[in-house]
């Protein structure tokens, strides 16, 4: 196997493109193309011309052409460059990137091209995804384990064994504008993100930090994947949030709440204790009580809905025993 980066032998070239070598044994440290040349470079050249006025360690080229030095010899020289360059195209080894500003625990794990800004702290066993990100100051319990590619953004704080999977964006500016002279002016979010002990987050959600103090998730809270939680929304102890589901600002979830699939959740809801919203439902209401069980759009008792459900399925025979009065009446 030739080495993964300079310098190669010819005998390492001529074997990845199938060439054949002739001449001195030499050191390569580049692979170029007429005219770029340099002393340690092998050199595709096309061209008598080509091969006289080329500055190379060594020629890639056709049986035909004179050279004053070592040479590959192909009868297709540039499918023979293609070859070798397709060889020799590997994907770059990414090394990690940690500040030595930031305070790295024992134990602590950071994969490949991921980035940990000065003033981190990554506390004892965390794991930090290849190419994920931990901006300045960010604090990531003890135990945490970061995704490839997620986001931690400065403000967060994350406390033990919380799991943030790949993809998710956590602290980061939400929507937050204020309509003003026939534009929308941004409202700069200067807070943070707070997530308990224990809790999940999927891949692909977004937990915006709080346009002042601090976007809150308690312990044992589970989000799924897709999903959106708006910048001063809490949600306490033991929620469940399911996938693709809007939060939108200031709402605040109790505990042990269960919050289906593709729900959205109006500005400055509450949602009670226990309470419930099935798949889809669409909270327009600005408090759920403890325990509810909601259910479609606009979201309603549970009970309330499948009424309104049966009388609308009734509504075809309803509006046909209707037709036949009228009709019955003008006769």
């Amino acid at each position: 196997m030739i080495p993964a980066s300079p310098p190669w032998t010819l005998a390492d070239l001529a074997g990845l493109c199938g060439a054949r070598w002739e001449g001195a044994e030499t050191k390569i440290e580049a692979v170029e193309a007429w005219p770029a040349g340099g002393a340690a470079s092998l050199v595709l050249v096309e061209s008598q011309h080509e091969a006289d006025s080329v500055r190379a360690a060594a020629l890639l080229c056709t049986p035909g052409i004179v050279t004053a030095g070592p040479a590959l010899r192909s009868d297709h020289p540039r499918l023979a460059f293609a070859a070798l360059l397709t060889a020799l195209d590997r994907e770059p080894s990414l090394g990690s990137s940690v500040s030595p500003e930031a305070r790295i625990e024992p134990g602590v794990r950071v994969g490949g091209g991921a980035v940990v800004e000065r003033g981190a702290w990554l506390e004892a066993d965390a794991v930090v995804g290849p190419c994920a990100y931990v901006g300045a100051g960010a604090r990531v319990g003890p135990r945490c384990r970061i995704g490839p590619g997620a986001v931690i953004l400065e403000g967060t704080v994350l406390g033990p064994d919380v799991q943030i999977d790949a993809g998710a964006v956590i602290g980061s500016r939400g929507f937050g504008y204020v309509f003003h002279d026939g534009a929308h002016q941004p409202i700069p979010q200067i807070g943070g993100v707070e997530i308990g002990a224990g809790s999940r987050v999927g891949s692909a959600t977004c937990v915006d930090r709080a346009t002042v103090g601090m976007t809150s998730l308690g312990a044992r809270v589970i989000v799924g994947e897709l999903s959106q939680i708006a910048h001063n929304v809490r949600v306490d102890d033991g929620t469940s949030v399911g996938h693709q589901v809007g939060i939108a600002g200031s709402c605040h979830i109790e505990s042990n709440c269960a919050i289906g699939n593709q729900v959205g959740i109006a500005p400055h809801s509450v949602i009670g204790t226990g309470a419930r919203l099935a798949d889809r439902a669409g909270n327009t209401r600005g408090v759920v009580p403890p325990g509810a069980h909601m259910v479609g759009f606009p979201a309603r008792p549970r009970e309330e809905a499948l009424r309104t459900y049966a009388a609308v399925n009734r509504l075809e025979w309803i509006l046909q025993r209707l037709e036949r009065l009228v009709l019955d009446e003008s006769s």
